[in-house]
């Protein structure tokens, strides 16, 4: 090797001594992955960039010192950061050594803190640097960095081209690679600079590259006449694009007949005051006009022992009808409802006690009250123990803007942090849900535990609808929940994907006589096929799925909509089941890294504006970024840090949630771990009903996947899924290493899939399954 090929080759090595992550997929590419093994093929589209605009370029290249070439590589960087959020990334530069022309990667590291003179001047020093070493071939340079001659460094190629390049032979260079994007400007025969563009098809539609083409044709004019300040003050699509789409994600504007939760019941009570408004499994019940006075009885004992306006008072044990009284009483009082669930450690449940500030508590029981005093709670009482007062029909007056409920979950400390929501919040949740849903006398199941936010929806969308809240503490046996529907002629449900699945996998039989079920409310994770397969085999022509999303933050649910479960149950694409548009009062949009919107189509993250945003966190040491206020109008919106897009028609479809920590990357390859469970379910044809992938944490990260069968597994079902996940239509890094057959999914105490417990089991040879 001669000494210039050495130093050229260590220069480069020091480049990628440490590999830049890969560029994340563009934002509206069609799929969430790319696929490394497809044949170069793209969607090309050519436009000139207007004549002024490339007057302009001239002349600020000329006033800056820099040639073209930097001018408009460094515009790529500047859309790529604000496409992708990267800055840190690898661009293929065209070369000429001797006779043979290639594309060599050349990394760049931007900032979008930086001006965009700042980044002019460090591109041309990168470029500066780099010319010396061009000559080095790149077979050389992979085989120096010990990676694959067939491993492409870079997932976007540029090139600025003199007149006097013509043909397609000399292009055929730049896309010799399957690549998200290859950018080229060459100036033609009358000195226009011709934008052409081109996208790889496996990935992008042909609309994407006039997108693409007219958004960088845009940015080049408006660097050209001047760009003062950060990078990240660019807008590259322009207010008006943004206007549109916060636009699509608006609900409609509603009026609340009622100010408040306990207003609402009182209207109800007046209305049918001897209705039942709430059963317990043992049988009892309790009327509207009976809930009222016992709610105002609680009330009277807890305002005597000190709870006044945004006291905090804890509610410990299952549900019974005299906690539900408790609830309501505490609102009465002007306190705050703070559920505990006594399952938990003594720990965790004083890191609430402790945050909230409180020592007062309402039981079920006196075996509790020991529990509670251990915890912190000196002031416990007991509501079997409190009377009735007679006469008394009336429910204090709460104003919106108090704080209502303070639901706790884990911060990123893991310590307990309390969620705010107010009166007018959960008015908010509860007229939303009905402009679209309005049921009369609804029968409403309560299974979930009350310290988690779908259960303040089944309780509030039962009493403000003069229904029937049916208290089912959650047993232990799942197959009891479908009895309980069928016994209780339960018209609405509200459970996550997870329990739907689990409901119907224990007994199905119960759920198939259910012929009162009219609502399915369905949130917390992403719907699969296989559930909307056992809602077609109902055959219950009655029954309307509705899908359901939102954060605690966002008064439970913001966006809503019936889901066409027999077209999904028929999937076997892979596709999104779709949750819904937003709600009343409701702005749901999609956004860049800045919180602003962005157009249909494109995947980014999930924000939430409206009456229904919650008012911060309760604790002394909380932190509140995630929560904003429009400094024009005063609304609040939050960040959920979910990831999804809205269609044309401003339905939202989420791709992945915070808590599941699906997006990862795999041997260089961003991917969604959703995207491959998603595959196997559906391109099992109903033999697999649900499925979990995970990336084990070992020196080599596999896939690995948990499976529960449609039926009990058989000597057969190794051979089968060898087989099926072997030829599962998805790139060969994206297919599982191994599988472990098992049972029924784990749950947590919320309903949710307990991906902890999967990864901490330990599973006997029989059911891992290496592929």
């Amino acid at each position: 090797m001669s000494s210039s090929l050495g130093s050229a080759l260590a220069f480069w090595q020091a480049q990628f001594k440490q590999r830049p992550p890969t560029l994340p997929m563009l934002p509206f590419a069609t799929r969430g992955f790319r696929n490394p093994d497809a044949i170069p093929a793209f969607h090309r589209f050519e436009a000139v960039l207007p004549t002024e605009d490339s007057m302009n370029l001239r002349f600020a290249s000329m006033n800056l010192n820099h040639t073209e070439m930097h001018f408009g590589l460094a515009a790529l960087q500047v859309l790529l950061m604000h496409l992708t959020g990267a800055e840190d990334f690898v661009i293929g530069i065209g070369r000429t050594v001797g006779n043979k022309s290639d594309v060599m990667p050349v990394r760049f590291k931007a900032d979008l803190e930086k001006s965009f003179e700042e980044l002019l001047a460090l591109t041309k020093e990168t470029l500066r640097r780099v010319g010396r070493y061009l000559h080095v071939p790149v077979k050389s340079l992979l085989s120096a960095l010990e990676v694959s001659r067939q491993t492409l460094l870079h997932q976007v190629t540029f090139d600025w081209l003199p007149n006097s390049i013509h043909g397609s032979q000399s292009m055929d260079m730049y896309f010799q690679h399957s690549q998200d994007l290859v950018l080229l400007v060459r100036e033609d025969d009358h000195r226009n600079l011709r934008v052409s563009v081109a996208v790889q098809e496996h990935v992008f539609e042909k609309e994407h590259a006039q997108l693409i083409a007219e958004i960088y044709i845009k940015l080049l004019g408006s660097l050209a006449i001047g760009s003062e300040g950060a990078l990240c003050a660019v807008d590259i699509l322009g207010p008006r694009i943004r206007e549109r789409s916060r636009n699509l994600g608006t609900g409609p504007h509603v009026e609340s007949s009622a100010e408040s939760i306990l207003m609402q019941i009182s209207e109800v009570t007046e209305k049918v005051p001897s209705r039942v408004a709430a059963e317990d499994q043992y049988g009892n019940q309790i009327t509207y006009i009976q809930l009222v006075q016992r709610a105002i009885a609680i009330s009277t004992v807890l305002q005597a022992n000190g709870v006044t306006k945004a006291t905090p008072v804890c509610v410990l044990g299952s549900p019974t009808i005299d906690l539900l009284c408790g609830i309501l009483a505490i609102w009465c009082a002007e306190g705050i409802y703070v559920p505990l669930d006594y399952h938990e450690s003594v720990k965790h449940n004083s890191a609430i006690v402790d945050n909230c500030g409180t020592d007062i508590c309402l039981v079920r029981s006196p075996r509790l009250v020991q529990y509670a005093q251990s915890i912190g709670l000196r002031t416990t009482l007991n509501c079997p123990d409190l009377q009735f007062i007679e006469g008394v029909q009336t429910i204090d007056k709460v104003m919106p803007n108090d704080v209502a409920v303070a639901l706790h979950a884990p911060a990123s400390d893991k310590s307990p942090k309390g969620i705010m929501l107010t009166h007018g919040n959960l008015m908010s949740m509860v007229a939303a849900a009905k402009y679209y849903f309005e049921v009369e006398h609804p029968v409403v199941l309560q299974h979930t535990n009350w310290v988690y936010d779908h259960s303040l929806f089944q309780i509030l969308f039962a009493l403000t609808s003069g229904g029937k809240l049916v208290l089912a503490p959650t047993p232990e046996d799942l197959a009891e929940v479908p009895k309980v529907i069928a016994r209780q002629k339960v018209t609405v449900t509200v459970a996550t994907p997870s329990e739907y699945s689990m409901w119907f996998q224990s007994n199905s039989d119960a759920l198939e006589s259910c012929s009162s079920w009219k609502l399915a409310f369905c949130g917390g994770e992403n719907m699969t096929s296989s559930m909307t397969r056992h809602f077609a085999a109902l055959g219950n022509n009655n029954l309307e799925l509705v899908g359901m999303y939102g954060t605690t933050e966002t008064s439970v649910v913001c966006s809503m909509g019936v889901v066409g479960y027999r077209e999904y149950a028929a999937e076997s694409e892979g596709k999104l089941i779709p949750v819904g548009p937003a709600l009343p009062n409701n702005v749901v949009w999609i956004a860049d890294q800045y919180g602003r919107p962005i157009p249909p189509g494109w995947i980014g993250e999930i924000w939430v504006g409206g009456s229904g945003i919650s008012t911060g966190y309760f604790g002394p040491d909380v932190d509140d970024d995630m929560f904003c206020v429009d400094d024009e109008t005063g609304v609040r919106s939050f960040r959920t840090l979910d990831r999804g897009f809205l269609n044309d028609r401003g339905i939202l479809f989420v791709v992945s949630r915070d808590h599941d920590n699906s997006n990862v990357q795999l041997r260089g390859h961003f991917i969604n771990l959703n995207d491959i469970a998603r595959a196997i379910i559906d391109q099992s044809n109903g033999k697999i009903a649900e499925a979990v992938v995970i990336l084990t944490q070992e020196d080599e990260p596999q896939v690995q996947v948990f499976v529960a069968l449609s039926r009990a597994p058989t000597a057969e079902s190794p051979r089968y899924l060898q087989a099926m996940l072997r030829s599962l239509n998805l790139p060969s890094f994206m297919r599982p290493s191994r599988a472990i057959v098992i049972e029924a999914l784990p749950l947590t105490p919320a309903g949710k899939i307990d991906r902890f417990a999967l990864q901490t089991r330990m599973y006997p040879d029989t059911q891992i399954i290496q592929i």
